[in-house]
């Protein structure tokens, strides 16, 4: 029969384990970008598979600069997080807007002021979009280089057609390879980091006072790492839900609480002190 370790021992187990895997993640972290290695590996099978299919089989210029530009796009610039289903969505939603995007540029060719103009309306209305939904900010820097390739590439309005086609192509593989092949995980692993956090204040809440400096200092480590992952992240969380505004909320939290923490520790030592 296995012995199992006291409670106490258990716990400590744990917070070793942890605060080790906290420290391997960020040192990984400076060296490695994982998610920048998973969108160039898909890229690099993607795109010049796609656009030999368009330059042979179709043999039209402007379908083949979109295609090669859409799956840029796509499978770089343009990541959704979430269920599959919704991540779904959020590119089906891309690829209609993007159309029209295209459209749009394509009938700025050749006017100067009017393609200015529209570029700077098109350019706030898409950034300022992206301030409510963490959804709209991963889309915002492709769709505003999308309006800019149609409105700065020169073709006729009879190419529309054409520019469509290489961007549907575009959007329906590369929509395919994004959630299928080495699906993005950055929220996962954002909200992985601050689950971590949360135990880790647990662990000083039940701490006693022989343990409760040690199981802060871990506490802080975690809490320190949390704002290097939001400021590191691609798409940092952002919008108007009560979910996307507490996430963004908790690294001010657990300062505020571990600070909260420290101060009742010290209570008792400070009363003794006192009373002497």
């Amino acid at each position: 029969m296995r012995l199992l370790p006291p409670a106490d021992e258990r716990s400590r187990l744990q917070l070793l384990e942890q605060t080790v895997i906290d420290r391997l993640r960020r040192a990984l972290a400076g060296v490695v970008n994982v998610e920048a290695v998973k969108a160039a590996a898909r890229a690099a099978i993607v795109l010049p598979g796609l656009f030999a299919f368009a330059s042979t089989v179709i043999g039209n210029a402007q379908t083949s600069l979109f295609v090669a530009f859409g799956s840029f796009v796509l499978l770089v610039l343009v990541q959704f997080g979430g269920l599959r289903r919704t991540r779904f969505v959020g590119y089906a939603v891309f690829a209609a807007a993007g159309a029209g995007l295209i459209a749009l540029g394509t009938l700025c060719v050749g006017h100067p002021w009017l393609a200015a103009g529209a570029t700077a309306v098109a350019g706030f209305a898409i950034l300022f979009a992206g301030a409510f939904s963490a959804y709209l900010a991963a889309a915002a820097n492709g769709a505003l280089l999308l309006f800019v390739l149609s409105a700065n590439v020169p073709a006729p309005r009879a190419a529309i057609p054409d520019r469509l086609l290489g961007w549907v192509l575009a959007a329906g593989v590369g929509t395919t390879a994004a959630l299928f092949l080495w699906p993005a995980r950055r929220r996962a692993d954002l909200r992985r980091a601050v689950a971590g956090a949360i135990r880790a204040v647990v662990d000083v809440i039940e701490a006693g006072p022989d343990e409760r400096a040690e199981r802060s200092e871990a506490a802080r480590a975690s809490e320190a790492g949390l704002a290097p992952r939001f400021l590191g992240s691609q798409h940092r969380p952002a919008g108007t839900t009560a979910a996307t505004a507490a996430l963004v909320a908790l690294p001010d939290e657990f300062d505020w609480l571990l600070s909260l923490l420290e101060v009742t520790a010290d209570q008792p030592a400070l009363e003794r002190s006192s009373q002497r």
